[in-house]
């Protein structure tokens, strides 16, 4: 009985710890980027889980730094949502020609 209550046990705990897994990150931007700081948007990196990252804007992000779009970065706008470059911000996003070098905007 006690070994079959602690294959029950460690059995839960695999599957908590299974059940947290994602196959990409999704990190919402939203809200203000100020003048002097910096915000870089990393490219994607698929089959790699600590690496792959789906930015969603969601509502208006203002911008007046630098937002910097690295190329393979995929970006999605939610409904109604934008990015707006405020005075003084600067949007950098320079991407290259191919399937995985190229930056992905979604509406």
């Amino acid at each position: 009985m006690n070994r079959f209550l602690i294959a029950f046990i460690l059995c839960l705990g695999a599957f908590g710890i299974a059940n947290t897994a994602q196959a990409q990150w999704i990190v919402q931007v939203s809200g203000y980027l100020n003048a002097g700081q910096e915000r870089i948007l990393h490219s994607r990196v698929p089959n790699n889980s600590a690496l792959d990252t789906i930015y969603q804007v969601l509502g208006s992000y203002n911008v007046a730094g630098t937002l910097r779009i690295q190329e393979g970065a995929e970006v999605q706008f939610l409904p109604n949502s934008r990015i707006i470059d405020s005075t003084g911000g600067k949007i950098i996003a320079n991407g290259f020609t191919g399937q995985q070098r190229r930056i992905l905007l979604l509406s």
